[in-house]
């Protein structure tokens, strides 16, 4: 029995690893979903012209950070 605790360490480890790995893989694969894009389009909109939607309720300032940041570094995918 003195062993279970380093086996459920080992498992619970390589299930975040397996995990994270899926994750990042799925979201460097994956493009915005319908979602996604809304709320991006809202606060950035691609003329730059005024947006009335900016203090939306779907906006999410981290959220749409976020998404700038990551659209900025890694592009579209669907490119």
């Amino acid at each position: 029995m003195k062993h279970l605790p380093t086996v459920s360490v080992f498992v619970s480890a390589t299930l975040f690893v397996f995990l994270f790995i899926y994750v990042a893989y799925r979201a460097s694969n994956l493009a915005f979903t319908h979602d996604e894009c809304n709320t991006f389009s809202y606060v950035k909109p691609s003329d730059g012209a005024y947006n009335p939607y900016k203090h939306s309720a779907n906006n999410h300032p981290l959220n749409t950070w976020l998404m700038r940041q990551s659209y900025s570094i890694t592009g579209s995918s669907s490119e």
